[in-house]
């Protein structure tokens, strides 16, 4: 009817079996629309967003270019936000202007990403209480978001995350450290919210 085609987001739709524990699409269900994604890895096979992302974004960027509309469908979130927003996964991923692929560093980047780190962080500091503001930064600087040892307790990461992003901390569950962990990265390595990023 709308002559798109479907790229599974479900991680555990990607390996071959477990159809009925994963309710994956039936063969038939298949030879009606195109089906990417699907048992494309062996049981022993491991998997991660990022090697998703490799191999989705491809796919999803030749349907965009064919005139098709990608159907994206699945039951893992953090995979689908990796196809919609770059800087959840890497932000040297290139990505679809106009159905070009763009490089972050193209001169196509927009002059208000090119400010300096430092300069958009103090614009976003929390212009409610400068004091705690510097003091979230000055936590925030000496976590090095490149590796998780746990050093830091999740409660911790939490609070900070209520400082910095308080929006995005009211989405989160105060366990879910991957992703508490993930937005404070984001706000590091941008300058900017993660919940501004989403929006």
């Amino acid at each position: 009817k709308f002559g798109g085609e479907i790229i599974s987001a479900d991680a555990m739709q990607m390996y071959k079996g477990l159809d009925i524990v994963t309710n994956k699409v039936t063969v038939e269900e298949q030879s009606l629309v195109r089906h990417h994604m699907i048992n494309i890895l062996d049981s022993t096979d491991s998997v991660s967003v990022v090697d998703f992302k490799s191999r989705a974004l491809p796919i999803l960027e030749k349907l965009l270019r064919d005139g098709k509309i990608p159907f994206i469908c699945g039951g893992t979130n953090y995979y689908i936000e990796s196809l919609l927003w770059r800087v959840l996964v890497d932000e040297e991923t290139p990505y679809l202007v106009q159905r070009k692929r763009i490089h972050p560093e193209s001169e196509e980047q927009s002059e208000s990403m090119k400010k300096p780190k430092m300069q958009v962080v103090e614009d976003k500091a929390d212009a409610s209480d400068s004091a705690i503001g510097k003091i979230a930064m000055g936590k925030l600087a000496k976590i090095d978001f490149e590796h998780d040892d746990e050093s830091v307790a999740t409660a911790e990461l939490y609070t900070l995350l209520k400082e910095i992003d308080y929006e995005r901390s009211e989405r989160l569950h105060p366990n879910e450290r991957r992703k508490i962990w993930r937005s404070l990265q984001v706000f590091k390595r941008h300058g900017h919210r993660h919940s501004d990023l989403l929006k």
